[in-house]
């Protein structure tokens, strides 16, 4: 869950407007039985999901975490399409991403450790919480 959380984590202060199908939102895995019933390749990761488990799937901490992300960078004015990426990598497993409205009045930073999955997201100097 956290290689998962991460990896939507810098998804979303990339560069653009993130495109996430139903079944990333909901961290779902490949449907393995689904490809084999339809021999059709892209339905590897599009499970049909019933009411019951969506709402199971949204009560798990990857999940929440990850609506989390949506709702921040949704209202953060600091992903205006017309503001400022700056990307930084201090060490081999670190990576910052500061992104900045183009009026410079919001920022948003993350700081990534790729080894660990640990990561800090700060919005004008203050942590978000996930």
């Amino acid at each position: 869950d956290a290689s998962y959380l991460l990896s939507r984590i810098l998804q979303c202060f990339a560069p653009g407007i993130p495109q996430i199908y139903y079944v990333g939102l909901l961290a779902g895995e490949n449907d393995i039985e689904l490809l084999e019933a339809t021999k059709e390749g892209r339905n590897i990761n599009r499970h049909y999901y019933t009411l019951e488990e969506i709402e199971k799937e949204v009560e798990r901490p990857v999940v929440k975490q990850l609506l989390s992300l949506l709702r921040f960078r949704n209202t953060s004015k600091a992903f205006d399409l017309d503001g400022e990426i700056q990307i930084s990598t201090p060490d081999e497993s670190t990576i910052e991403i500061v992104r900045s409205s183009a009026d410079h009045q919001s920022k948003a930073r993350l700081v990534a450790n790729l080894a660990t999955k640990e990561f800090t997201i700060e919005e004008n100097g203050v942590r978000v919480q996930l």
